[in-house]
């Protein structure tokens, strides 16, 4: 019954919609609109105000889903779990004011965390969260490898990266493919290459400290179940 409502919501007109998701656990701030987009199989949502998820998304497996105070995400983006497997976290987080464009695919078995402001720009970019590793011993596994977006962050178009961080003010050139932890820098970074490397540094853009830097993962004011 449940996985019928949830089919349901997605052609209901937005205010029975929202209506709906409450009804069924999620929490859900104000002046927050869903197109027709699909949030399948997902444990925990909490969506803050102000938030726009447009047409043709897909919210899948995850355990958790939560989107901070106004972020933007437009049509056609793929964000899928492993919920079904213990062994994996299946966590999506974007913080207030992330903007993510259209036809962007996140593999979220492990954990994406998208800072705020952050900007995931063009078109076609993937995020993976899982790797394959080998032991001493020949064996081989996949295992998590988390993805971390740093703040005011933008992604260009065709990107791909792969249980890394991005510093938080950096930009990563269009095309390239990031596989490393990159260290917090004291000025924004230009990420570019495969595998991408630091290719300049402005330094007359320093990166200011986040507000409240105890509190990674802000909580939507005044959301309401």
């Amino acid at each position: 019954m449940r996985k019928l409502l949830l089919l349901l919501c997605v052609v209901l007109p937005n205010p029975l919609k929202l209506a709906l998701y409450r009804a069924l656990g999620f929490r859900i701030g104000k002046n927050v609109r869903i197109g027709l987009s699909l949030i399948w199989d997902v444990r925990h949502v909490e969506i803050g105000n102000n938030c726009t998820i447009a047409h043709f998304n897909q919210f899948r497996g995850l355990q958790r889903l939560e989107l901070g105070n106004g972020v933007y995400i437009l049509n056609l983006n793929e964000i899928a779990g492993g919920s079904s497997n213990p062994q994996w976290s299946s966590v999506f987080i974007a913080e207030e004011n992330v903007k993510i464009m259209s036809r962007h695919f996140f593999d979220c078995s492990g954990t994406v965390v998208l800072k705020a402001e952050s900007l995931v720009g063009g078109r076609d970019s993937q995020f993976w969260s899982h790797s394959r590793t080998m032991a001493d011993d020949g064996t081989l596994a996949l295992t998590s490898s988390p993805v971390e977006v740093g703040r005011g962050v933008y992604v260009g178009a065709r990107c791909t990266l792969v249980g890394c961080t991005v510093p938080d003010g950096a930009t990563v050139a269009a095309g390239s493919v990031v596989v490393k932890r990159h260290p917090p820098e004291p000025c924004a970074v230009l990420l570019a290459g495969n595998p991408a490397v630091i290719k300049k540094r402005y330094e007359t853009h320093p990166v200011a400290a986040p507000p409240d830097a105890e509190s990674p993962v802000p909580v939507a004011q005044g959301a309401v179940q």
